[in-house]
């Protein structure tokens, strides 16, 4: 479907951004994966331009859709495509969830492609046109918003010039709602040494980093491995993959490749990554065998961390495997000319030890009405999808129990009460009076020290947005 629209700026636009003898301009959608294959040409070269993440790349876009949203009869592409004068100007690789709830309502939600297993989204704008984009997306949605009741657009990044024009486009064109901080994503900057690296660090991170390498290669032959043959690439994602689920399933939790197509859908994406040499996966080899492994992407001149696995019950526990082979892979990323150590999402305390520093990501949590009804049922969505991967992985840790102390009363009785608790706990944060700022179910963490104002803003319409002092690493690509 291809809509024409006004040769003319639109409401709110920087005319200084819209070149004087501007082409029409007009949106198209991509509604079937024929068409979404068609994209790939235009869609590689406003990649590069627009100068996004990895997860904003054909292959990893394409291969999401592939796994996790091609049969799924409650998916539906809507990619929204802007072209002047024939030249793609902004790709937001949009998708409409329909959810039913309870057997009797459905909720309709645009969100982006590849959403939860992403660690950054947002709208591919070329450079000094997002304004403009922003308003023709918003605009179109606006015309189109019987198909979809919500907008729930995840894990923008800060350093993105899209998150704050496309919020302020989409509240002009009569959308309500928020944007606000929904998770954040420690990143470590590298210097032109590893030995500058480590001098960087505070005195107890740095001496407990050093003391922790060395008792590593006094205690054990050490090896560090990073994937360089594309034959290679199967077996070492098998091993990855193998010493993530052990321990996470050792924690009561499924792991992220107890799904299958998850297993699938990583193979292919560091196949097709490696041919672009963007796969980074490299492993930590203590007296011939491997106990741990970082999974993740070199991409311009980052070094991204996706995922790790570790043998935690080995003897090298105690000398912080894991947090070595980190520091193996910054070194290793100085030596590739990388400048940062982007662990992605996730605030735990080892990443501030390698000298990372928090920063957001955001979410536009918009309505296409004011209505509380619809509210409550996206948030009561939110709340059975969470309830039920919760069970889920109570199964999980239920087996995991009976195998370690068998069947005895006295032991599953403490289990359950430890869980019981923990899940009463849970419940009535989650079922407590929520600013929408919970919806999707990240609360705001504004800490003290940590760059952020915990004091809501307002962009004079009424809409609220959580604000952020925090131009680190600004212009990084």
């Amino acid at each position: 479907m291809i809509t024409e629209v006004e040769n003319r700026p639109a409401v709110g636009v920087d005319l200084l951004q819209v070149p004087r003898q501007r082409p029409e301009c007009v949106v198209q959608v991509v509604e079937s994966t024929s068409e979404f294959d068609s994209l790939e040409a235009e869609w590689d070269s406003l990649f590069e331009e627009s100068g996004v993440s990895v997860f904003q790349s054909f292959e990893w876009q394409r291969l999401w859709w592939k796994y996790f949203g091609e049969g799924n009869r409650c998916a539906h592409l809507y990619i929204i495509v802007i072209k002047c004068g024939g030249k793609a100007l902004a790709i937001a690789p949009f998708f409409i969830e329909t959810v039913r709830l309870l057997e009797f309502s459905k909720l309709h939600t645009i969100s982006f492609i590849g959403r939860e297993v992403s660690d950054y989204l947002t709208v591919l704008a070329a450079r000094g046109y997002e304004s403009l984009c922003a308003n023709l997306i918003a605009s179109h949605l606006a015309e189109h918003s019987s198909m979809f009741e919500a907008l729930c657009l995840e894990d923008i990044p800060d350093r993105s010039r899209m998150h704050l024009v496309l919020y302020e486009a989409l509240a002009r064109a009569g959308f309500n709602g928020e944007l606000f901080i929904d998770q954040y994503c420690p990143r470590a900057p590298l210097q032109d040494t590893w030995e500058e690296t480590v001098s960087s660090l505070c005195g107890t991170h740095r001496r407990h980093l050093n003391q922790r390498r060395r008792q590593i290669s006094e205690n054990f032959v050490t090896q560090f491995e990073v994937t360089r043959r594309e034959n290679d690439i199967s077996r070492d994602m098998d091993d990855f993959i193998a010493l993530h689920q052990k321990r996470w399933i050792k924690n009561g939790c499924k792991g992220v490749f107890s799904n299958q197509r998850m297993v699938a859908f990583h193979h292919e994406v560091a196949a097709r990554f490696f041919q672009r040499g963007w796969l980074f996966l490299a492993f930590l080899r203590l007296d011939g065998k491997r106990v741990a492994a970082v999974y993740g992407f070199r991409f311009r001149r980052e070094l991204e961390y996706y995922l790790g696995g570790i043998e935690e019950d080995g003897k090298a526990g105690p000398y912080s495997p894991g947090t070595v082979l980190h520091s193996y892979s910054m070194e290793q990323a100085i030596e590739e000319g990388k400048r940062v150590y982007d662990f992605l999402r996730g605030t735990e305390q080892y990443k501030s030890t390698l000298g990372a520093v928090e920063t957001p990501n955001w979410t536009i949590l918009m309505f296409c009405s004011r209505s509380e009804t619809i509210r409550f049922r996206f948030r009561m969505q939110r709340f059975l999808t969470k309830v039920g991967r919760r069970v889920d992985e109570e199964k999980v840790l239920m087996r995991h129990v009976l195998a370690e102390s068998g069947t005895t009363l006295s032991g599953l009785a403490k289990h359950i009460r430890k869980r019981g608790l923990k899940n009463l706990a849970d419940i009535r944060r989650r079922v407590a009076p929520l600013s929408s700022r919970y919806l999707c179910g990240y609360p705001h963490k504004s800490r003290p020290g940590n760059g952020l104002s915990s004091r809501n803003g307002s962009n004079g319409n009424g809409h609220t947005i959580q604000p952020v002092n925090n131009d680190f690493f600004y212009g990084a690509h």
